[in-house]
């Protein structure tokens, strides 16, 4: 499976929600990407890795052709968050450090634009990408690392269903200072008991 990724999920495929539209960013996508960080970037700076101090399109080009390399990979994928029809660009969504063999495991990570926070968008997403990890690539587990202060993101993968299996200490380099995280997760058999409850609410599904 780790050597198919670009096979189940090629350029055209795009995955759907009942208000959003997911799809891989090309170099096309440089310049949005670019305007959305610059725009929300004091807003994430609590919540994410530090960006660079210049930010400059070539550079986002650079960090969307490395992320086809590791989806070549079988390591991680990234995913643009769309409006339905594709026009606007509200935020990311991925599944990264992902691990085959005996664990088939990844981590969640997720952002959406200040603006768009509160629509239930960032559930939709990450409700749309789990599901395809599960019933698609096959992954036994899904891991989220948020902060304890992240209250909207606890809110997304508790409204979802994860487990808090604990604090991790000082796991994450955040906003210039080490921070514990949460250690939040969903399995398969998990997912399977949720998925039809997702649907039911408009979590998931068109």
């Amino acid at each position: 499976m780790h050597n198919q990724l670009t096979r189940i999920l090629p350029w055209h495929r795009k995955l759907y929600s009942r208000h959003l539209m997911l799809r891989r960013l090309g170099r096309k996508d440089a310049r949005p990407l670019y305007q959305l960080i610059t725009e929300n970037r004091d807003y994430l700076r609590s919540w994410m890795p530090p960006f660079p101090d210049r930010i400059y399109c070539g550079l986002i080009e650079e960090w969307l052709a490395d992320e086809q390399k590791l989806l070549r990979r079988g390591e991680r994928i990234d995913l643009g968050i769309f409006s339905l029809d594709g026009s606007d660009l509200l935020g990311r969504v991925a599944m990264h450090s992902i691990r085959w063999g005996i664990q088939r495991s990844a981590s969640l990570s997720y952002w959406l634009r200040q603006k768009s926070t509160g629509s239930g968008y960032s559930t939709e997403a990450v409700a749309t990408l789990i599901s395809f990890a599960f019933e698609e690539l096959q992954l036994h587990r899904v891991l989220a690392e948020i902060s304890p202060y992240n209250k909207p993101s606890l809110a997304v993968v508790a409204k979802l269903g994860f487990r808090n299996e604990g604090l991790n200490v000082k796991s994450l380099f955040l906003n210039s200072c080490w921070q514990d995280t949460c250690q939040m997760a969903l399995l398969e058999e998990e997912y399977d008991q949720l998925a039809e409850s997702w649907i039911r609410r408009g979590i998931l599904g068109v």
